[in-house]
């Protein structure tokens, strides 16, 4: 097995896109005219750009009308290094995004960072609603006050706004033949990001070299990321912890009620219905499918719950069998650590 520790820099302000773009009017929805870009890839986006980079430093790309292909003849090498389909091939896991910075690797910090579970005897009021719960976070009054941030080996706090810039930009047109039509349209709004500070997206990789006789050497490249192909220096170096190595105990100082803390945005449908309580936020997600015929498609719409969030479970056995799916596990979904309460 060999583990590497690779890290996306971005080159300028990146946009990763969402369920929600630019989109005209329609009999079913109104128009948008802001987009916004998420402030992380998703996982399958940033497994995507790093296979690719294996097989560019392979030699199995191969510059054709259209863009790269691999060629037929070297499609078994292919496959036995980053798979096909939905395999993976000598890919053996690739942890959650983390934010490497100032020699440090930060992971997502639990929504209810600075709140403790408590038990009502009575009714609880969550933003200026009356609702009769059993559990509660004590001094939790709107979900403005949660945690959206990161924290280093020692527990210490970052907020988002210490790694992100944003970058807005207005009068942004859908495409640019300079058309009157166009021109009218260029009310268009649309919000970039970028990492400061020297910080970079982080990705732990390990590979089984007995699946692939493939030498990989992930040196200093440019790779594009993202619908609107934004750029990132890649770079990788050898790692010798695992990913629970690199977690540590920086969940477990909190003093609290057992939980579980979703180190990586996690499908679990029946998730609260082991739960006492999620603190926690919704994201959609939905993958691209390429028809018959070479035609790419929006898939089915699905939600996950975002990196951060913090399940208390009222049956800790159900909450970590609604979570354990090996195969999204091994691509850095669906990623928790279990802490108990004091």
């Amino acid at each position: 097995m060999s583990r590497y520790l690779i890290t996306l820099k971005p080159i300028e302000p990146f946009f990763f896109g969402g369920e929600y773009t630019f989109g005209e009017e329609s009999e079913n929805k109104k128009a948008n005219y802001y987009a916004k870009s998420r402030l992380l890839p998703q996982q399958t986006q940033a497994l995507g750009t790093i296979k690719k980079a294996l097989l560019n430093l392979s030699g199995l790309l191969t510059l054709r009308s259209g863009g790269e292909r691999i060629d037929q003849r070297e499609y078994q090498r292919a496959a036995e290094l980053v798979g096909e389909a939905k395999t993976n091939g000598a890919i053996q896991s690739f942890s959650p995004v983390m934010i490497a910075y100032n020699g440090d690797l930060w992971l997502r910090a639990p929504k209810s960072f600075e709140f403790r579970l408590i038990e009502t005897s009575g009714k609880s009021v969550i933003n200026g609603r009356t609702l009769p719960l059993a559990y509660a976070l004590e001094g939790f009054e709107d979900k403005s006050k949660l945690a959206s941030g990161w924290i280093d080996k020692e527990g210490k706090f970052k907020d988002d706004k210490d790694f992100f810039k944003s970058f807005a930009q207005t009068g942004v047109t859908k495409r640019g033949d300079g058309s009157r039509e166009n021109e009218d349209k260029g009310f268009y709004k649309k919000t970039s990001y970028t990492l400061i500070g020297g910080a970079a997206f982080a990705f732990l990789l390990e590979i089984d070299r007995e699946k692939t006789k493939e030498k990989i050497n992930l040196t200093k490249e440019i790779v594009f990321m993202g619908a609107e192909r934004s750029p990132f220096l890649l770079e990788s170096v050898e790692e010798s912890r695992t990913f629970d190595q690199i977690i540590g105990d920086r969940y477990r100082k909190q003093n609290d009620a057992d939980r579980i803390v979703l180190l990586s945005d996690s499908f679990a449908p029946d998730l609260a219905q082991s739960a006492k309580l999620i603190v926690g936020e919704k994201i959609s997600r939905r993958e691209l499918e390429r028809k018959n015929g070479g035609k790419v498609s929006k898939g089915e719409l699905s939600y996950m719950l975002s990196a951060g969030s913090v399940v208390y479970p009222s049956d800790l056995n159900k909450a970590q069998e609604a979570l354990n799916n090996r195969d999204l596990q091994a691509i850095g979904f669906n990623q928790y650590q279990t802490i108990k309460g004091k």
